[in-house]
């Protein structure tokens, strides 16, 4: 399935409107593009999204011209410019299952966003104020000016996949989650007499168990009523892969698949994430901010790794 963003929109503009595509291995498909620019010899980019990560750079298109990524230098992918419709079309052949993702193109940046890479489209920029609900409820009408566009405040903003909330709650990002869980487990359920346990777990992992593990280090510190939603999630799906009736016990099924529970993942994480940074195996934007305490005097706490 090949999807692609319906409009985006900023000093220029790029459309796509055709959707959702779906198409048989082996195949043909064109992903089509307008554009809207003043610029008289636009770039227009193609960018790559699978499940779970970021957007990879495929290729951009000049006037007479295309230059490709080396993952995407071959013949199965191709977009070039058309200056009459104003368009620039992907076209992929030979389609492979590994092709199954979200496609974009963009024109190239305005100077405004190459020179404060702050943002690229003025129309969808938003701006999260984040505090108590007391001091948030003072500051109704803030609103800030960007490159001659206002941006005014929103109580919730969704990036990279994670929806961040003025109070730091991740409620809405839960229930997003969790809401979207429950539609894949249900079709899931539906196929599993049909499915061997291998693929059912394939299945549960790509499409439930990945967006519970997926930037859960955000969670750290939540309330156990907030965190036991997804732990609901991650049950079910146990329960789904093993066929186990509801009446039984969910630790030892948990135990048998080697799941840890939701909020051991989280702690999990968090440790991962610091050992790594003290052991400098993490950029060093992360490295730079453990640092270990060296006391002017010995003492008994010495030998502990306390960290700032």
């Amino acid at each position: 399935m090949f999807c692609s963003s319906s409009e985006c929109k900023g000093e220029d503009k790029v459309i796509q409107e055709q959707g959702d595509v779906i198409a048989a291995e082996g195949d043909t498909v064109t992903l089509y593009c307008k554009y809207e620019t003043s610029d008289s010899s636009p770039y227009l980019f193609w960018y790559k999204q699978e499940v779970n990560s970021y957007p990879n750079y495929m290729l951009h298109c000049l006037s007479t011209s295309t230059v490709k990524a080396d993952e995407f230098n071959n013949d199965r992918f191709d977009a070039k410019i058309n200056k009459t419709e104003k368009s620039a079309p992907l076209k992929i052949q030979k389609l492979q299952l590994s092709d199954s993702a979200v496609y974009y193109c963009a024109l190239q940046p305005t100077s405004w966003f190459s020179s404060n890479f702050l943002k690229l489209n003025s129309n969808k920029s938003e701006l999260l104020l984040v505090g108590t609900k007391s001091t948030l409820s003072r500051t109704n009408s803030f609103s800030v000016t960007i490159n001659n566009s206002p941006v005014f405040i929103s109580s919730s903003v969704k990036r990279l996949g994670v929806i961040l909330h003025s109070t730091l709650s991740f409620n809405s990002h839960i229930n997003n989650v969790t809401r979207s869980a429950y539609f894949h487990l249900r079709n899931i359920n539906r196929l599993r007499p049909f499915l061997t346990p291998h693929t059912a777990a394939i299945l549960v992992h790509i499409l439930v168990t990945s967006w519970i593990d997926y930037c859960n280090s955000l969670l750290f510190g939540l309330t156990q009523k907030s965190i036991h939603k997804l732990q609901h999630i991650q049950n079910s799906a146990a329960r789904i892969i093993t066929r186990t009736p509801s009446v039984h016990h969910i630790t030892p099924v948990l135990q048998q698949l080697h799941w840890l529970p939701v909020k051991y993942c989280i702690n999990f994480k968090i440790l991962l994430y610091t050992f790594k940074a003290v052991h400098h195996l993490s950029p060093p934007y992360l490295s730079d901010l453990i640092q270990i305490t060296a006391p002017s005097r010995c003492l008994r706490s010495s030998s502990s790794f306390i960290f700032v």
